[in-house]
């Protein structure tokens, strides 16, 4: 009896508590969404998201990844709406992801999904099913939606036989670097393509977007000429003492890239004092014409041999996305070649 008597008030207040603090997160996030601006229609679609994510309204509209769980499902559930009302959904979305803050990630953040790609970000494109190697293609994001991404072919890039063979719904690879973060890449299908100039490639967006905190390239051993300028560091600038030593720097130089990756090679050079931290601007003569013309800027990293028989490691910091996409089908040919000969599995690049 004692007992009941003292439980019973306590009781009370736990549920008028539970009760008064609903009410308040109700008027919290209604008082939210009215300072979004969203109309009646937008809170709609913002309800039917959260309900679809499996989330509570207050997270889902604070959240982007529960935001595109919902969106999925939503956009998964309307594929048998007529084209006008997708069409209408899809603005409506977009306008939603706008007003949500959700159309663009911060610089201090990791990307967590593919909506959030920036207009005129550079990707790698790979043919997943094509059994011979090289077959990438260089791109940027043109304009994208909740939908789809559309990207543009390089200028001048003819795409390769294999991606003239895709149909609708084969599955590409993605790849890409957002500047002052790291690699990331996602696998995606194929919703229409348009090759001749200027070609488009409408792709779908991809759930598994991966972040990879050190990209790995496939590498080879070879043996070819290279043409570079010499652009030495503080130490190196200190000891130019005459204006003979002067006019070497713009004198082009040559060596041999005795082993090379897409962010990187090994340089035999004989007879400049290259040091650490020291740059180069590097051509490559033996790529085909007219890609041969442009140069990347190198920096050195690693000292194999001293001079004046000079053996260094030079990591690749400024490249164009041409330029990266031709060395890294040349890399893949030859070790496609190599292992072909030798009877072995040709490498995959990770």
């Amino acid at each position: 009896m004692f007992i009941k008597i003292f439980t019973t008030p306590l009781l009370g207040c736990s549920r008028k508590l539970r009760w008064l603090k609903i009410r308040w997160d109700r008027i919290w996030l209604r008082q939210r969404l009215r300072r979004l601006g969203l109309t009646r229609a937008e809170e709609g679609i913002l309800q039917q998201v959260a309900w679809l994510a499996e989330r509570p309204l207050s997270k889902c509209f604070q959240d982007v990844d529960s935001f595109d769980r919902g969106v999925e499902r939503v956009l998964a559930l309307q594929q048998s709406a007529s084209p006008v009302e997708r069409v209408d959904l899809i603005r409506n979305l977009g306008t939603l992801r706008k007003k949500l803050g959700f159309n663009q990630a911060s610089p201090q953040t990791p990307l967590s999904s593919t909506r959030v790609l920036p207009s005129g970000q550079q990707v790698l494109l790979r043919c997943l099913h094509s059994p011979e190697p090289g077959h990438l293609l260089p791109a940027s994001v043109f304009m994208l939606d909740d939908e789809r991404i559309l990207l543009r072919l390089e200028a001048g890039e003819i795409p390769p036989t294999a991606f003239f063979n895709l149909a609708m719904g084969e599955e590409i690879k993605v790849e890409f670097v957002r500047v002052n973060d790291c690699a990331y890449s996602f696998s995606s299908k194929i919703a229409a393509i348009r090759p001749q100039p200027p070609g488009f490639l409408l792709i779908n967006h991809g759930p598994d977007l991966v972040r990879e905190q050190k990209r790995q390239y496939l590498r080879v051993d070879m043996y070819e000429k290279a043409h570079f300028l010499w652009i030495p560091g503080k130490s190196g600038l200190s000891q130019l003492e005459s204006e003979s030593s002067v006019k070497n720097l713009v004198e082009m130089r040559a060596g041999f890239i005795t082993n090379l990756s897409g962010g990187g090679m090994r340089l035999q050079v004989e007879g400049v004092n290259i040091q650490e931290d020291d740059w180069l601007e590097v051509y490559f003569p033996f790529l085909p014409a007219p890609i041969h013309e442009e140069s990347c800027y190198a920096r050195v990293v690693k000292i194999y041999a001293p001079p004046p028989q000079g053996i260094f490691g030079l990591e690749i910091v400024t490249i164009s996305i041409r330029l990266r996409t031709e060395i890294i089908r040349e890399v893949e040919r030859r070790d496609w070649v190599l292992k072909k000969a030798m009877g072995a599995q040709p490498s995959v690049n990770p």
